[in-house]
């Protein structure tokens, strides 16, 4: 990576970022937040990730998040 833009206006406003790669690619994308036990978490996002002609357009919905989850133990032998 090259350098990265991160633009945010208010609270709960979309979150716009550009990340420019050294190899040509730019990927930009909009995240929509919420909170979630008092965490910012993404809700939502959409993507463009563009290089050497070629176009990608991905459309992400997360699911609902469980945080602070028990982990189960391990056992080592």
């Amino acid at each position: 990576m090259d350098h990265v833009l991160i633009q945010s206006t208010a609270a709960g406003s979309p979150i716009a970022a550009t990340w420019y790669l050294r190899s040509g690619w730019t990927i930009s994308a909009t995240i929509e937040t919420e909170f979630v036990e008092q965490h910012l978490l993404p809700k939502h996002e959409t993507a463009d990730i563009a290089g050497h002609g070629m176009k990608i357009h991905t459309d992400t919905t997360f699911g609902d998040y469980t945080l602070n989850a028990s982990i189960p133990a391990t056992t080592q032998c």
